[in-house]
């Protein structure tokens, strides 16, 4: 920081090393801080503007809650994309559009097939905003691969624009439904029925007076499963959204909506250790 005042940003706080903490509290209480390779503090007044991907950012392992206090005097909560709607997605969805034709010069524009943002829509998008975004390059890296070596002159209309056809849409769409909802843990998770303390066979069909099976209670059981196995095996809640293929905040979400004991996850993994040990 070379002026005594200013504003100071710092993305993805919540992963800010253990020993920086101190730090940046200290800087913020007094207003002192040290240049690096000097010894004598220098005094600033700046404002300090924070992110994270984390809703529950003072459940973090390892993020010290006095700092937390003190950053989270005001705080702006952006609603995740699933939670914005269709009508939010299709728009960023235009909007990322609009810029990369800018990036990548395309004078005459482009434009969506009937259908393929409708399809868009439908996905939750799990990584948010950013897998949004990435999708979208994606869309257009792949339109201009075609054209160029499939030689799909199709692809530039009558008037010159960028046509992002349906069936690449959904190719791409099916490829990151697929990425998104596979798990890097391979075969362990294949054995979690075997592997959880829970009957699952017990605890999941649960049937209603008529003999119907509550699909919503099925599903429920499922993810809590798949959460507790999660957790317990990578011990924290970001680990195990990696797991998963997931994001923090479903994983979060979710422990508190299944009333999931994420401490008792975390002990049972350090058990785990033990005994492997």
């Amino acid at each position: 920081m070379t002026k005594s005042t200013g504003t100071l940003f710092l993305d993805e706080i919540g992963d800010l090393h253990p020993e920086i903490q101190p730090k940046l509290l200290r800087a913020l209480e007094s207003g002192e801080y040290y240049p690096i390779g000097e010894t004598v503090p220098k005094v600033s007044d700046f404002r300090l503007i924070s992110a994270t991907n984390n809703k529950d950012i003072e459940d973090v392992d390892n993020f010290r809650r006095d700092l937390y206090f003190r950053i989270s005097n005001f705080t702006i909560k952006l609603p995740s994309l699933l939670e914005r709607g269709k009508d939010d997605i299709i728009y960023l969805t235009e909007h990322f559009s609009k810029k990369i034709q800018e990036e990548k010069v395309f004078n005459q524009g482009a434009y969506f097939e009937e259908g393929a943002l409708e399809l868009i829509s439908n996905f939750d998008w799990p990584g948010n905003v950013r897998q949004l975004l990435n999708f979208v390059k994606k869309l257009f890296d792949e339109a201009v691969f075609k054209i160029l070596y499939d030689r799909r002159g199709d692809l530039i209309d009558q008037n010159g624009k960028l046509r992002i056809e349906y069936q690449l849409v959904r190719e791409l769409f099916e490829n990151e439904v697929s990425d998104t909802r596979s798990t890097k843990i391979g075969d362990e998770l294949k054995l979690l029925v075997h592997t959880s303390d829970e009957s699952l066979s017990g605890n999941m069909f649960k049937v209603d007076h008529k003999g119907v099976i509550n699909l919503k209670h099925l599903i429920d059981e499922i993810e809590k499963a798949y959460l507790k196995f999660a957790i317990a095996k990578s011990g924290n809640q970001k680990e195990a959204a990696k797991i998963l293929g997931v994001g923090q905040d479903w994983v979060s979400r979710k422990c508190k909506d299944l009333e999931i004991d994420y401490k008792q996850s975390k002990s049972r993994k350090r058990l785990n250790n033990h005994i492997e040990e």
